[in-house]
């Protein structure tokens, strides 16, 4: 009796390892499917670096929701703009982050959301955004915040300041041969 006790109790234990297996890896295949792939600051930001040319925009106060829509209004609807400067608009929102990137008229546009209230606040620590404030940066395909401003800014003041950068001279010259 006490043999066939101890069979049983092992494959309990081996039920139970198994169960705790599954449901690890049901939530983790849960948590993905929702578009939550752990993207953290840091890594969404390296990947612009060297390759494009952020304008980050914050919002998430009724005023700053406006301020922040109209902007991106705004710089959509330049699309060849962005795309040809290499420009990547992010919106950074309450508890979401929008990832756009325009291209030319030659290729259709990639977008991302991030469902993640933790990414935004990290976005929001990094450039010392306060929640609730509208706030537009520029940032060099260097990492560095080239234009800072907590007023919508004009595009073709963007374009221009993008424009005079020593890497857009490099590009345009490039370009052109």
């Amino acid at each position: 009796m006490s043999f066939h006790a101890g069979t049983s109790h092992k494959p309990r234990g081996l039920v139970q390892v198994v169960s705790l297996i599954l449901v690890l890896l049901a939530a983790f295949l849960c948590r993905n499917s929702y578009g939550d792939d752990g993207m953290n600051a840091r890594e969404l930001l390296g990947s612009f670096e060297w390759n494009s040319r952020p304008i980050v925009i914050f919002g998430s106060g009724e005023a700053s929701d406006a301020q922040a829509g109209a902007q991106l209004k705004s710089l959509w609807s330049m699309s060849d703009n962005l795309a040809s400067r290499d420009i990547v608009l992010v919106s950074v929102q309450k508890d979401k982050v929008l990832v756009h990137r325009p291209q030319d008229a030659s290729s259709d546009s990639d977008s991302r959301t991030y469902e993640d209230a933790a990414l935004a606040g990290e976005l929001r620590a990094h450039f010392e955004v306060t929640k609730g404030q509208f706030t537009v940066l520029l940032i060099g395909k260097d990492g560095s915040v080239k234009r800072r401003s907590e007023t919508p800014v004009d595009s073709q003041s963007l374009f221009s300041q993008i424009d005079s950068m020593p890497m857009r001279q490099a590009e345009m010259i490039k370009a052109r041969d």
